[in-house]
């Protein structure tokens, strides 16, 4: 490393980053746009993915589009202007929110950053928080405990003939689990060819957040389920649920039960 790049590292403390001189440019003043390659942009990469921002493919050295929606998303949660690109500001955020290296946002010990509430009412919790804003989830143990971070999808919003609902902040309730939903995917979206449900489906219902009661006349409440399409994580690319990669639905599916409190978040 040059001197001045030395130098400028110390700008940076997360040891994820102070190694890097590409970051330490970025520190002082110059900016990291989408079009960037290099083991730079996989230090940046593995510091977002390690706060449950999801990358699909995980980090790889290429500033594309998921990794810019993933910066946005980061922005968001760090009160930022989610312009996808990382400018000085952005980056000490990261620098102060990543975890070090090795560890992830939900690993004991770690400062995990910004993390909601659970609570839905007086003693009562939700086991899965979902940031609509953040395209994150997150998911609590019985006892309000933190134990891991998910990068979801979310509704796009203004699309014709209910195709494309936005996906609409409240508590819910899962009343229903399905193992198997090719057959419902089959029977709603025939073009998916039993697809779009990934391989596992959460039925959520709007719910009173004191008694767990469903709202008459409000039973879509904007499932949970897996996608194929992990591209699509970390954007509004669904009609209104919010998906989850197929290896994440399948963590999240044997500890959510019927009777459960989620919440979605703006």
């Amino acid at each position: 490393m040059a001197p001045d790049a030395f130098n400028r590292s110390k700008l940076l403390k997360n040891a994820r980053f102070n190694n890097e001189p590409g970051l330490a440019l970025v520190a002082a003043g110059e900016v990291l746009r989408p079009g960037a390659q290099g083991a730079h942009v996989v230090a940046m990469q593995g510091a977002l993915d390690a706060m449950g921002f999801t990358i699909a493919g995980g980090p790889d050295g290429n500033y594309g589009p998921q990794t810019q929606a993933a910066v946005r998303n980061f922005q968001t949660m760090a009160g930022l202007v989610p312009d996808g690109l990382v400018g000085p500001k952005t980056l000490q955020a990261l620098d102060r929110l990543a975890p070090p290296p090795g560890k992830r946002a939900w690993d004991a010990g770690v400062n995990a950053g910004p993390v909601p509430d659970p609570s839905v009412s007086p003693g009562k919790m939700a086991r899965l928080v979902v940031s609509i804003s953040q395209h994150r989830a997150f998911l609590f143990d019985a006892t309000g405990k933190l134990t891991k971070i998910y990068g979801v999808r979310t509704g796009t919003g203004g699309q014709a003939n209910g195709r494309g609902s936005e996906t609409s902040p409240g508590v819910r309730v899962v009343t229903g689990r399905n193992s198997d939903p090719r057959a419902i995917s089959q029977a709603l979206w025939p073009e998916t060819k039993g697809t779009a449900f990934g391989t596992r489906l959460i039925d959520l219902t709007l719910a009173d957040p004191v008694t767990g009661k469903t709202r008459d006349g409000e039973g879509n409440g904007q499932e949970l389920h897996g996608v194929f399409a992990e591209h699509t994580i970390g954007f509004n690319a669904s009609h209104g649920c919010v998906g989850l990669r197929n290896e994440d639905i399948e963590e999240i599916y044997p500890q959510l039960r019927n009777g459960d409190f989620v919440r979605f978040d703006p």
